[in-house]
């Protein structure tokens, strides 16, 4: 059995996407910890929230960010554009966009901002296994 991430932190607005990726998550012992957040900037709060108790956590929590593009108050764009001018946020967590977009902007601007990955939703045991596999 491969090591599992410590966190992962799961950004969208859906409650079924959300459930059935932590679903994935634990039956393929993914990872210790998992957060959920609801928009982009429930996820930078949290984020803040993680720096605020401990400036450098050991090891790193998020370790990987899956991150949907549409949501509301604050897209995944939205939130990788706001992480980047937050400095002291700037982890060395991996970045993946979790989505049911294939609109080939999406791809060619996630690129742009620096993400890990791409991948389509749902998100199952193969997607995780070859993130897992990249990673570890």
């Amino acid at each position: 059995m491969r090591k599992s991430f410590s966190c992962v932190l799961l950004v969208d607005d859906d409650e079924t996407s959300i459930f059935l990726s932590e679903m994935a998550i634990q039956r393929s012992n993914f990872a210790q910890e998992i957060h959920s957040t609801f928009n982009g900037e429930d996820a930078i709060d949290f984020l803040e929230k993680q720096y605020t108790v401990a400036p450098k956590p050991v090891p790193p929590c998020p370790e990987l960010i899956l991150l949907d593009i549409n949501m509301p108050v604050m897209d995944g764009f939205e939130f990788l554009t706001e992480l980047r001018q937050r400095a002291h946020l700037l982890t060395a967590a991996h970045i993946v966009i979790l989505t049911s977009s294939s609109n080939p902007c999406d791809l060619e601007t996630a690129s742009n901002l620096g993400v890990s990955a791409y991948v389509n939703k749902p998100l199952t045991a193969e997607i995780l296994e070859d993130l897992r596999m990249q990673w570890q």
